[in-house]
């Protein structure tokens, strides 16, 4: 195994359909469920059976580390224009929230992030997902990969959900991004902070309305 490598976590629910692999300069794993060009640089770890990929360095004896600034710095959303097909866009979706609801920790949402074409359509639905179980690293990493907290995902934001839920940190996290996130509607006609009264979490709206501050509403696009 090369000594600094992105491990991801194997993604359920593809139905045998394949992820185009995002090359970086730095290690990540391939996954089964990835599609590979052969133009890459590939090590194999005999002892775990995991496969890696990257691209050719310049320097044959270049490192990149895996958990580095640049590598941290691609784990971000690509532009509409730069994801091979539709297909890619959905499988990216899947992938991500699939990630965002079982893994343990932040590592194979980065993994996702960095070795696919993950478009920013395909982050909503992972946010939300993370906002739902409080993970507000989670939020934290989809945000900065290019999130938007304010879209909604089945009709409200990643905050709806994390205030109809109690889930508080994952809630300050979305707020101290974007603070007008507590007043955008969802498409049921209700605030965060609404809803967050309506399931009984009172106390939760007041002290996320005190961080928020004031002004108006919108109604998600």
């Amino acid at each position: 195994m090369p000594s600094s490598v992105l491990l991801g976590r194997s993604v359920g629910g593809l139905s045998g359909r394949k992820l185009t692999f995002r090359p970086q300069l730095f290690w990540q794993e391939v996954l089964p469920e990835h599609a590979v060009a052969a133009n890459l640089q590939f090590e194999c770890d005999f002892e775990s059976g995991k496969n890696f990929a990257r691209q050719p360095p310049s320097d044959p004896d270049e490192t990149i580390p895996a958990d580095g600034t640049y590598a941290l710095s691609v784990a971000r959303c690509v532009s509409d224009d730069k994801v091979p097909s539709p297909a890619d866009a959905a499988l990216a979706t899947r992938a991500l929230r699939e990630a965002a609801a079982v893994a343990d920790d932040d590592t194979a949402l980065r993994h996702l992030l960095s070795s696919c074409y993950c478009p920013r359509s395909a982050l909503g639905p992972a946010l939300s997902e993370c906002a739902s179980r409080d993970n507000a690293a989670g939020v934290a990493l989809l945000l900065a990969a290019g999130a938007d907290p304010r879209a909604p995902s089945d009709g409200k934001t990643a905050l709806h959900v994390a205030c109809e839920r109690g889930c508080e940190n994952a809630a300050r996290a979305l707020i101290t991004a974007a603070c007008d996130t507590v007043r955008v509607l969802s498409l049921d006609g209700r605030t965060p902070l609404q809803a967050a009264r309506e399931c009984d979490h009172g106390p939760l709206a007041r002290r996320l309305e005190a961080l928020a501050g004031g002004g108006p509403q919108s109604q998600p696009t």
